[in-house]
């Protein structure tokens, strides 16, 4: 054990030592601090590590319901007492929660009882994407915690069922599926779309796959679309693809999703995109495109669901056309420290009836498709892959 932690140091100083502000390099980071301390870790630590994380979720929780983010000066700082005033509780509660939130790094304590912003903290006022995010989470974390109580009441076939999902269950929606549930909640829905967003944004798709080198083929036959982007939400992945490839090369770029979710985007948010209501569910409208693109929607659904998916967009591919998914990919042995947030996005998407998926069951999901795999681009950080399809010969 010692030597496994000797080499985790190592590895962090390593890192320590580079660009903190490239996105791959941050994640790596991380990953080997998380590492460090798994193998430090006793199992009291663990119990302690998750007592002390539902405190600091409880604590960012309260704030932001009193709304003391907000009443936080953005430069300047400002005590538990004042803030106690504008939030009609006592100033014990803001310091206990304050505290909690401090000693994470979130905020400074400037002297006692004295709060200031930081960096961290600014994030979670209300119109910020990390504060949509941590509201998904707690929406998840009701969700997780009532598992026990749907395993013990539904049967294996339930478990499969699009609208039987844990997730659907918990929130008192069982009979419809997950999305359809979203699309009525406009509260939910919004949220949901502005973490995909950052998701997207985080996640970046450049460099991954070279867009760039198809400039020649697609220049040629511009009459076909150049990308579809399948449930590509608000455009976020298309704007990015744009910096690589402008103007789609000549050739149209087109975002399918639902109509919810497309009657949101402001025309000037995606300006040269074409926009197109699309069900993944039926036969792809738009015939012979040069690229198909459908990102972070296949870990939605079991292998079964997605092989539908995908035949309903190799159904409208021609014999030059590529279809790019774009996913994470669950490595065939779980190691201590490695690829944990596909290992816990893979827990997520349980309560949705879907899960993440190793590379030997994406070429089986490709082949019942009549779809074959080119090649898997990973990205730096390896927290995404683009898994470049083509129909079989």
């Amino acid at each position: 054990m010692s030597s496994q932690l000797i080499t985790a140091a190592e590895e962090l100083l390593a890192l320590a030592k580079q660009d903190q502000n490239k996105q791959y390099i941050h994640t790596a980071t991380l990953e080997v601090a998380d590492k460090f301390r798994c193998l430090c870790e006793t199992p009291l630590d663990i119990v302690l590590r998750q007592w002390k994380s539902s405190h600091l979720t409880a604590a960012i929780d309260v704030l932001k319901s009193l709304k003391v983010f907000e009443n936080m000066p953005e430069s300047d700082s400002i005590t538990a007492s004042e803030l106690a005033q504008k939030s009609n509780v006592d100033a014990s509660v803001i310091t206990r929660c304050m505290r909690m939130l401090c000693v994470e790094g979130i905020a400074h304590e400037t002297e006692p009882g004295v709060f200031l912003h930081n960096e961290k903290s600014l994030a979670f006022m209300s119109d910020s994407p990390i504060a949509a995010f941590f509201e998904m989470v707690l929406d998840q974390d009701m969700v997780l915690r009532k598992l026990p109580e749907y395993f013990a009441t539904h049967t294996i076939a339930d478990f499969f069922d699009l609208k039987k999902s844990p997730w659907v269950y918990a929130l008192g929606h069982e009979g419809r599926p997950f999305y359809e549930v979203l699309a009525a909640d406009p509260v939910r829905a919004k949220r949901f779309d502005v973490v995909m967003g950052q998701a997207d944004k985080l996640f970046d798709i450049r460099g991954t796959y070279p867009f760039a080198g198809a400039k020649a083929g697609i220049e040629a036959e511009p009459d076909r679309a150049f990308i579809v982007d399948v449930g590509g939400g608000n455009g976020t992945t298309l704007k990015t693809i744009q910096q690589e490839a402008p103007d789609g090369f000549g050739a149209a770029m087109v975002l399918q999703d639902r109509p919810d979710v497309l009657a949101a985007i402001d025309e000037n948010d995606v300006p040269g995109v074409t926009k197109m209501e699309q069900d993944i569910f039926a036969p792809q409208k738009v015939k012979n495109a040069h690229l198909y693109l459908i990102r972070r929607v296949l870990h939605n659904f079991y292998p079964e669901t997605c092989v539908k998916i995908l035949e309903n967009i190799a159904s409208a591919m021609g014999p030059t056309s590529r279809l790019l998914v774009c996913d994470a990919v669950l490595a065939d042995r779980t190691q201590v420290g490695e690829n944990a947030m596909t290992c816990f996005m893979d827990m997520s998407m349980m309560v949705m009836t879907g899960r993440e998926k190793t590379a030997r069951e994406f070429r089986e999901i490709a082949s019942a498709a009549g779809l074959e795999v080119v090649k898997f681009w990973p990205d730096q950080a390896g927290a995404q892959v683009v898994i470049e399809m083509r129909l079989k010969d």
